[in-house]
């Protein structure tokens, strides 16, 4: 209805916007006010009628913030955009689901089982932890990846909006992929840029994190586009999702991340145990080939295989170990209620200051030093029980495509945790939203067939 009246008056609407952009011109201030309340409304509008679209608007936003290169030290490597959108749409999300809640029979499990740990982190951690403002900062990362969550389990429901997902999440590699080169290219062309990968580590950096951040994205993106590449029939679809994978491929490792490219491996391998039946044998065991000349044919391949034979060796695995070694000290003083999210840093012996080493860059020696043992059985408890959940509806699976999709889900999300074990991914605001949609399209998957 509202959208009829809209086209109604549509040449009105023209004419108005006409003359504000003619006093925009001469810097009249109420033409951009007026715009920005004309499309936060748009915004608000559609993710009240299409709360899924909250996660595509904050996704879009991500994107945005790794151009501008603000961060703000109290919360980490922090949004401008996003945390903008947060505040105006997460209040029109709220509404809408105090609307609909006696339609909704039934909160899910997997919903629910994260309030023990969101009630332990705040309010134990802001008892014992001594900077409560990183404490809010990384709690609400953790919310936010919730509400994330929560919108799809409860609100995808249809084939339509549940493809757009997946292909806006591809697509949001891609430009992910596109930002990559673009530092490149600003860093003295495209030859300078990859010397400078050569001679720098995590030279590659946005807005809003850097090589080893970035590269945990591909490791949940795409064994997901791997997935959907076999599901799809169309020819064209396939040729776009294999340039796709192409791309990234080629990103993941101009990030000249080891952890992030070891984390990949391994789900792309358990993803291949499954997928690579018979019919599929030829064409993903080709492409698969394709992709292992490309890389050969990379130069920073072989400083990636350097880096990796040189392990044992590297000053940052011996720092990390280090680290390590205060965070378990530290939670053996304090076994029971750690030191708040994000306050590590303030028992560190090793490295110098607390803004340097906020994190243990281990789940779990990182949730056992900043929750103790309650809190981190409480947090654990959470990915073991969506593990089991997603990996029996993979084995109920009747739908042959669907079924090898499931595999190509969990073997995202396997990857995702592998990963967290040498990168404290889950605790980004931007990684938290991104694993936890695509975590959510596992209870959703089945949508697509319909």
């Amino acid at each position: 209805m509202l959208l009829k009246n809209v086209y109604q008056i549509r040449f009105l609407l023209l004419i108005q916007i006409t003359i504000l952009g003619i006093s925009a011109y001469f810097d009249f201030l109420p033409f951009y006010l007026l715009l920005g309340i004309f499309v936060l409304s748009l915004l608000s509008y559609y993710s009240f009628n299409r709360p899924y679209f909250f996660n595509i608007i904050l996704l879009i936003a991500i994107l945005v913030d790794a151009l501008l290169p603000i961060k703000f030290k109290a919360s980490g490597p922090s949004l401008l955009l996003t945390e903008f959108f947060l505040l105006i749409l997460t209040p029109v999300i709220f509404l809408r689901f105090l609307l609909d809640i006696n339609k909704i029979q039934k909160v899910p499990n997997t919903i629910l089982i994260w309030i023990p740990f969101l009630i332990w982190s705040l309010v134990v951690g802001l008892i014992v932890g001594i900077d409560k403002l990183r404490i809010v900062s990384f709690w609400k990362n953790f919310m936010v990846g919730l509400i994330s969550f929560s919108i799809l389990l409860i609100y995808l429901n249809n084939s339509k909006s549940t493809r757009t997902l997946f292909r806006f999440i591809i697509l949001w590699g891609v430009g992910l992929t596109l930002l990559e080169f673009k530092v490149i290219l600003d860093a003295g062309g495209f030859v300078s840029g990859i010397i400078g990968l050569f001679l720098y580590k995590n030279l590659l950096s946005v807005g809003w994190g850097k090589s080893n951040y970035i590269a945990a994205f591909y490791v949940v993106i795409i064994p997901l586009t791997i997935g959907y590449l076999i599901n799809t029939r169309k020819i064209f679809s396939k040729y776009l999702l294999s340039f796709s994978l192409i791309l990234m491929f080629i990103a993941v490792t101009l990030t000249l991340s080891r952890g992030g490219i070891l984390a990949l491996m391994i789900a792309v391998i358990f993803l291949l145990t499954k997928v690579l039946k018979p019919r599929y044998f030829l064409s993903v065991g080709a492409f698969f080939v394709f992709i292992l000349i490309i890389l050969l044919l990379n130069p920073l391949t072989y400083v990636i295989i350097d880096r990796i034979s040189t392990l044992e060796s590297s000053s940052s695995v011996y720092s990390r170990i280090n680290f390590y070694k205060d965070v378990w000290n530290t939670f053996l003083e304090f076994p029971l209620t750690g030191v708040g999210l994000g306050n590590l840093g303030y028992y560190s012996k090793f490295i110098l200051g607390p803004e340097l080493s906020p994190s243990a860059h281990n789940i779990i020696l990182g949730a056992l030093g900043e929750l103790g043992v309650f809190g981190s059985i409480f947090y654990l408890s959470i990915f073991v029980y969506i593990g089991i959940k997603i990996y029996n509806l993979y084995r109920s699976e009747q739908d042959e495509q669907i079924k090898t999709l499931r595999w190509c889900l969990i073997s995202s999300y396997l990857g995702a945790i592998i990963h967290t074990l040498v990168e404290p991914t889950l605790e980004g605001l931007q990684f938290s939203i991104i694993f936890w949609s695509t975590t959510a399209l596992n209870f959703k998957v089945h949508l697509i067939k319909e």
